[in-house]
């Protein structure tokens, strides 16, 4: 097996893994800010420029919270949006294509929740859906814009830990039947990303070679217990490109979309 390939995207995965070593925190105490709080649902609006932070519960009394703050990168303000009941451990993903923010479940003190919401920028936010994925806190939630889907995964049902999966399109929940999925789990990180790297060049196919494409959607990790940080898990692993190369799982791929 030609192993080239496999060089170039290691290589290729090394210079942006040390570019991202690079980026550095600062402290910022900003005049006004949220409240302390704990398990709110953060998400970055394109649309809008800022990141939304909403509900959570209060470090003070331990109370769900239903408020809504925007921050620009250099100041908090508050939205005044009349939204979803207070909660906490709810997730929120931004949908690039239809412009607005989505939001599923979480738990008010022994109440554990179901509905999707979404917010256009205005000044309420939507009840879309009571019915989809069963009552759940502590999931993943992702958005693939690729498949312009919200995609979910997991958290903590009203009985057990879940790994389940499920896409929302903008209308309906659909469940997708996974013959291998993660172990069931809460209080998991999920995200989208897109890595594209420098046109391969191979000696033998640089005729024919048109560069190539490496893009890990929806990503999950995390936890199937509180303290049992589990191995990275992939719902969609994509790269396009002649020479095409899976990393993780070690074989070349034809040039289209893989979906395992």
């Amino acid at each position: 097996m030609d192993i080239r390939p496999i060089a170039r995207l290691a290589g290729s995965l090394s210079l942006c893994m040390s570019s991202v070593a690079q980026v550095q925190w600062r402290n910022v105490s900003p005049a006004v800010q949220p409240p302390a709080r704990s398990y709110p649902a953060t998400a970055f609006h394109a649309g809008l420029g800022v990141t939304i932070v909403q509900g959570g519960a209060s470090v003070q009394s331990g109370q769900e919270l239903l408020d809504m703050w925007s921050w620009d990168g250099s100041r908090w303000q508050r939205l005044l949006v009349a939204g979803p009941t207070p909660r906490q451990r709810h997730k929120m993903v931004y949908d690039t294509h239809r412009n607005r923010l989505v939001l599923f479940g979480g738990i008010q003190t022994l109440l554990w929740l179901g509905d999707t919401w979404e917010w256009d920028g205005g000044t309420a936010w939507q009840l879309r859906a009571q019915t989809g994925p069963p009552v759940r806190h502590g999931h993943g939630m992702a958005y693939d814009p690729q498949r312009r889907r919200v995609v979910l995964f997991g958290g903590a049902g009203f009985q057990s830990r879940l790994n389940d999966t499920w896409e929302w399109d903008g209308t309906t929940w659909t469940q997708v039947p996974a013959t291998i999925s993660p172990s069931p789990r809460q209080g998991q990180v999920m995200a989208t990303a897109t890595l594209q790297h420098k046109k391969v060049e191979d000696a033998d196919s640089a005729a024919t070679n048109q560069g190539s494409t490496l893009a890990v959607s929806t990503v999950t990790v995390g936890n199937a217990r509180n303290t049992d940080f589990k191995p990275l898990w992939r719902y969609r692993l994509v790269i396009t490109g002649t020479n095409t190369y899976d990393w993780i799982h070690f074989r070349l791929l034809a040039p289209q979309w893989e979906r395992s």
